[in-house]
C-alpha cells in the first residue's frame, strides 16, 4: 500500500535529485521569503479510487526568488518548468505496490509575500489498486 505521505516522500526524493535546491513538504515549510537558491514545496492531495489505479494529484511548486527589482526571474522559471516536464516522471515499486507519476500540467504563478514566482506543477500520481 502507498499512502499520500508515501507518495509525497517519493516525490521529495525525486525533486532533491532533479532540482538541486531545498525541498519541503506541506507542514514543514519555512517561514519567510524564498532565498536566492529557490525552493521546492510539495503538497499531496487525496487519491481517487479506480478499478486499476488509484489516482491523485500532488502539487510540486518550484520557486525562484524575484530579481532585485521585484520582477520574476523568467529565465530561471523557464529552466524549472522545462526540467519538471522532462524529468519529473517515474515508475517503480514501494512497499510491494507499483506506482507511476508524471507531470499533468504546469503554470507560472506569483507569491508576493515570499517575494518569488513559481511554477505550479501538478503531478498525476497513480498507485496500482491491489486488494490489501
Amino acid at each position: 500500500m502507498i499512502t499520500t505521505t508515501d507518495a509525497a516522500n517519493i516525490l521529495y526524493t525525486a525533486c532533491k535529485n532533479i532540482f538541486g535546491m531545498p525541498v519541503y513538504q506541506a507542514g514543514n515549510i519555512p517561514a519567510g521569503k524564498v532565498g536566492k537558491d529557490g525552493r521546492v514545496v510539495i503538497h499531496a492531495k487525496e487519491y481517487t479510487p479506480g478499478s486499476t489505479w488509484k489516482k491523485g494529484f500532488i502539487e510540486v511548486n518550484l520557486f525562484a526568488a524575484d530579481t532585485p527589482h521585484s520582477n520574476a526571474d523568467l529565465t530561471r522559471l523557464n529552466e524549472l518548468e522545462r526540467m519538471a516536464t522532462k524529468f519529473l516522471k517515474d515508475m517503480g515499486w514501494h512497499d510491494g505496490t507499483a506506482y507511476r507519476f508524471e507531470v499533468a500540467s504546469t503554470i507560472p504563478m506569483e507569491n508576493a509575500n515570499l517575494k518569488a514566482h513559481y511554477i505550479n506543477t501538478k503531478v498525476l500520481f497513480k498507485v496500482l489498486n491491489t486488494m490489501e
